[in-house]
């Protein structure tokens, strides 16, 4: 079979024996096609290439005769090669790199077969197998419509902004969004069409004037964020974006009718309360009346509990007003102020103007005179809930007039009030809060006088007896409290010591939490120095106020040293010894130990020879061949006649063996007799 085409030809051509010339018939097998060393291939076996850019490798080939043929198998869609310059080309495309299965691939390999053979040689071939390795390269990933910058007002609820992710590597459902730094008040949400939104919610507490907000018309609170892009590959993109909430000032109601008739004079309290509680609204006059003297006169400033927010308090008046004005109306105009600042002292931006209209009704008579006496217009009396209270008051008709009748009015009807014709004032208060006392006086010939006096009726849980701590936790000051049988907690850093702190009080206690809180040693000092008997209860005698330190120096007693000076102490190898004034009989107590560590040592107080007003208390006491015994507790009469009274230890680490548990009450009252 492998001679049958020649043999055909040989029919068809008059059957010659060789009717081709030149060519040797054979019946040798045709000769198949082979790899032929002679055929030449310079080419680097891995080629890399990167997404979206062109790499050219040039490849050389060389035949023996004819020129080179060359073709490929395999080869990459987008690839070529150019014969003429001997040079593969390829621009990859963009995702040539990935597999559309996993996203973390970042690259892939494409393996080609380069053939080379002679034009004159159809035969013979030379192959070599190449690598083309491609690489990713990421595109832009990052957001359209997200600004760099935006401002709001706290107290407001917005979407800042509403943004679509920018990526043309993934699809936008693919793409996880967050906020780097989670910034309270500002969150991120997913809308609908793969867009997202930058949402904020600021209440109107987010700036606090005195703590983040200092000084006028630079109120801001700025929150550094970054929009986080996570793309499947891994990749994250931030996205800088800063919001800068502002402080949003409420303005001030002025709790004053509009329009008032004037009967002789005005006098008249009032409140202003900031809405944003965090600051004492101002007031002013800013147009008086063309007649007479307009005044405000401020009485006092009160810090709520929940600190910084503020009210003031006010008086309005109105005298001198001449005869001439009797049925006359007058303009006054009141500005208040509800700033950002209250830079020395002055509150003065955010202002707004109040109109009032003044109508005199009273004619020109003369007027009764009610003497204040040491109660002056902005005096607070301060009456204990449920309690009598009484002042004489100095009451004249006036111009020779007679004096028909002097009453008081209270401003809460449920106070009791009395006032007798001799100027004697009996007033019990039902309810607590700051009020105003109205005592009226009518003459023979109609003359009208008022006077308005302040006064406030204190809480029903007022006590007379004071622990310096706050109203949370801190079992101390819950101890002690039950130990007085009732007291109050006062924490004010400092602040609003005044005369109602320290209405009806006459005796302190200040432990160990007392002296830890920021500034609680100013508390301390103050009503140390203004009370009569002042018990300290803690180990770090050493923290005292100097003004505490200083008294007791004077009456002949050093502190400032604890047991953990005194080389190998343990609190354990001693007993504790009571003065009789303890009533501890047997002199010598059992203690079950400590409650913590905070008294395991504990402070000493020395006595001294100059110490004759003070004697000791509580002793701690170590037989054995050389004794030992260290005070840590006295007590001093004051010069107010009052005790103070110093322990080393904090009174609720005691813990009483069971046969003497209650000395824990006993001891807490007699020491302080």
């Amino acid at each position: 079979m492998k001679f049958l085409p020649i043999l055909m030809l040989a029919a068809l051509t008059g059957c010659e024996s060789n009717p081709y010339k030149g060519l040797t018939l054979s019946d040798k097998p045709a000769p198949a096609v082979r790899s032929v060393s002679s055929l030449g291939i310079s080419a680097e076996e891995v080629m890399t290439f990167s997404e979206g850019t062109e790499g050219v490798y040039t490849i050389k080939v060389n035949v023996p005769a004819g020129t080179p043929v060359v073709s490929w198998e395999n080869l990459p869609a987008g690839a070529s090669y150019d014969a003429t310059e001997g040079k593969l080309k390829w621009t990859p495309g963009f995702d040539a790199a990935n597999d559309p299965s996993d996203p973390t691939v970042t690259s892939r390999e494409y393996l080609a077969t380069l053939n080379l053979q002679s034009s004159v040689d159809a035969v013979s071939v030379r192959t070599q197998k190449i690598l083309l390795k491609v690489k990713n390269t990421p595109r832009n990933l990052g957001v359209t419509g997200l600004q760099p910058s935006y401002n709001v007002l706290e107290g407001t609820v917005s979407t800042l902004a509403t943004f679509a992710t920018d990526s043309l590597d993934f699809p936008a459902a693919t793409l996880r969004l967050s906020l780097k730094n989670s910034s309270p008040g500002l969150s991120l949400m997913r809308e609908a069409g793969g867009r997202w939104s930058l949402k904020a919610a600021f209440g109107l507490d987010t700036i606090q004037v005195g703590r983040n907000c200092t000084y006028a018309n630079s109120c801001i609170l700025r929150l550094v964020e970054a929009v986080v892009i996570a793309a499947p590959d891994g990749r994250q993109v931030e996205i800088p974006v800063t919001v800068a909430v502002r402080d949003a000032r409420q303005n001030v109601v002025l709790p004053v009718a509009r329009a008032l008739m004037i009967n002789n004079e005005l006098r008249m309290a009032f409140t202003l309360s900031d809405p944003n509680m965090e600051i004492a609204p101002g007031v002013e006059v800013h147009t008086p009346p063309s007649v007479g003297t307009f005044a405000l006169t401020q009485v006092r400033d009160a810090v709520k509990a929940n600190a910084p927010a503020f009210e003031s308090y006010f008086e309005l008046s109105w005298t001198d007003i001449p005869a001439e004005a009797v049925g006359q109306t007058y303009r006054a105009v009141v500005t208040t102020c509800n700033s950002s600042s209250n830079y020395g002292g002055l509150n003065y931006l955010n202002c707004n103007n109040h109109e009032l209209q003044l109508t005199v009704q009273a004619r020109e008579v003369p007027v009764p005179t009610i003497a204040r006496g040491d109660w002056t217009a902005t005096a607070v009396k301060y009456l204990p809930l449920d309690q009598p209270f009484s002042a004489s008051f100095t009451v004249r008709a006036g111009g020779g007039a007679r004096m028909l009748s002097a009453t008081a009015v209270s401003s809460d009807t449920q106070d009791k009030v009395e006032l007798d014709r001799t100027g004697i004032l009996k007033l019990t208060g039902k309810r607590p809060g700051l009020k105003l006392l109205t005592i009226s006086a009518t003459n023979s010939v109609g003359g009208r006088g008022s006077e308005t006096f302040l006064y406030e009726v204190l809480p029903a849980n007022w006590s007379n007896r004071v622990i310096v701590g706050t109203s949370a936790g801190l079992t101390e000051f819950a101890g002690v409290e039950a130990l007085f049988g009732g007291a109050n907690r006062e924490f004010r850093a400092g602040q609003s010591l005044d005369a109602r702190a320290l209405a009806f009080r006459d005796t302190l206690w200040a432990g160990t939490q007392s002296l830890q809180l920021p500034d609680g040693a100013l508390d301390v000092a103050f009503f140390a120095a203004n009370v009569r008997t002042v018990v300290i209860s803690t180990p770090m005698l050493d923290k005292l106020p100097a003004g505490i330190v200083a008294e007791l120096r004077s009456l002949g007693v050093r502190v400032g040293t604890r047991t953990s000076a005194i080389p190998n102490f343990n609190i354990a190898d001693f007993e504790l010894i009571a003065s009789r004034r303890m009533g501890a009989t047997a002199g010598i107590t059992k203690l079950a130990g400590t409650t913590s560590s905070e008294s395991a040592h504990p402070g000493l107080a020395n006595l001294t020879v100059q110490a004759s007003n003070c004697e000791p208390l509580l002793s701690l006491f170590k037989d054995g061949p050389t004794p030992e015994e260290y005070s840590v507790g006295v007590s001093c009469k004051r010069a107010n006649g009052g005790r103070l009274v110093v322990l080393g230890f904090e009174w609720s680490d005691l813990r009483f063996a069971e046969g003497d548990a209650d000395f824990n009450a006993k001891w807490f009252q007699r020491m302080r007799e």
